[in-house]
């Protein structure tokens, strides 16, 4: 169960998660605000979709470090994906933390390398950029994944 609380001049919102922590989300400027976020915390938990929201704190740079070591494939694989996340996904979005990282950032970046690389490429890339998000939100980290369903195509084709 969630609740509010005054809490200085604005409100928050407490609860139990999963574990049995209690947590606490503040900077609520109206009690409304607070009470609205406190249901939405309520059925995040009854249907066991919640995500802490300092989970998603960690940089994706760190995040890397740790899908890496879980995933065993090819050295040819292993070298695009290095090759990837050096030349593309990094410089972009390395410090970014995981919960920051919005569909229409990752929208507009796609639009961005489309301008450089080769479509092929640019599939490659955000395919990679979405497993990595895809395990996150597996992992509990994130809610959903900026990438899912992102259409990539362009649709310019020579007929």
């Amino acid at each position: 169960m969630a609740w509010v609380e005054k809490h200085g001049p604005g409100w928050r919102v407490r609860y139990r998660t999963p574990d049995g922590a209690l947590a606490s989300e503040t900077g609520f400027t109206d009690r409304t605000a607070a009470d609205d976020r406190a249901r939405d915390v309520e059925s995040d938990l009854r249907r066991g979709t919640f995500v802490a929201p300092s989970l998603g704190g960690i940089a994706l740079r760190e995040w890397v470090e740790t899908w890496n070591e879980a995933h065993d494939v090819s050295p040819t694989t292993r070298a695009k994906y290095d090759s990837h996340l050096r030349n593309h996904v990094l410089p972009k979005f390395g410090d970014t933390p995981l919960k920051e990282i919005s569909r229409m950032t990752v929208k507009g970046w796609v639009k961005t390398l489309r301008r450089s690389l080769a479509e092929r490429t640019v599939g490659d890339v955000v395919t990679l950029l979405s497993m990595l998000l895809g395990d996150a939100v597996d992992e509990g980290l994130i809610g959903a994944n900026p990438c899912r369903r992102l259409r990539l195509d362009t649709g310019d084709h020579e007929e």
